[in-house]
């Protein structure tokens, strides 16, 4: 089981957001959290499926005390890829948009564990 806040934490260490008051709240890395939830999906449909291979359903988290039955090693690429995602969306500074391919590529490469 994937936990929001866990996903969360990480994300903040990568932006170097660690200590409150945060520079990206949970209301704006949930919705991102969700995005690269989804980016997981699609590279990986075969984590919709039970052992039988019964469709699961979508997985998403519904706050930042919520879960996800997923596999923990997946944290690393949920994170990673969220990470990549607000970047992308903090364009400001034009490091930003090498810093999210790189994180991108790190999600990418821990999606297929």
């Amino acid at each position: 089981m994937i936990l929001a806040a866990d996903c969360i934490r990480l994300v903040r260490n990568h932006l170097n957001d660690p200590i409150e008051p945060y520079r990206w709240g949970d209301e704006k890395l949930l919705p991102l959290l969700n995005q690269s939830l989804d980016d997981l999906f699609l590279e990986r449909p075969d984590l919709r499926l039970d052992s039988e291979g019964k469709f699961v359903g979508d997985a998403r988290f519904e706050s930042v005390g919520g879960s996800v039955f997923l596999d923990v090693k997946y944290e690393a690429a949920i994170a990673l890829g969220c990470t990549a995602r607000a970047l992308e969306f903090d364009n400001s500074d034009t490091a930003n948009l090498a810093l999210a391919d790189r994180f991108l590529a790190r999600a990418k490469m821990e999606r297929m564990k």
